[in-house]
């Protein structure tokens, strides 16, 4: 049975980011890693992350980037996660 937009949304609302995290983090970060030693990222460029989740990719690149996600908790975990980035 095909899950509704809504449906999605909302089982990555209760997983929360901690969760989230816990659950991709390790997997998502080893794609990164494996992505960038392919890709060569300039930081006048702009980055669309569709489906950043909890925004682990703002981590490894020095561009301005675009995160979207259906998931308004995971999204505040990123806008999170930028902020933190922007500070160091």
């Amino acid at each position: 049975m095909a899950r509704t937009k809504r449906e999605v949304k909302d089982s990555y609302n209760d997983l929360g980011g901690r969760l989230y995290d816990l659950r991709y983090e390790e997997e998502q970060r080893r794609k990164y890693e494996t992505m960038l030693a392919e890709v060569e990222v300039n930081e006048r460029e702009i980055i669309l992350d569709d489906g950043c989740g909890t925004g682990l990719l703002f981590e490894y690149i020095d561009a301005t980037i675009i995160g979207l996600d259906v998931s308004s908790g995971l999204l505040s975990i990123a806008l999170s996660r930028i902020q933190k980035v922007l500070d160091r």
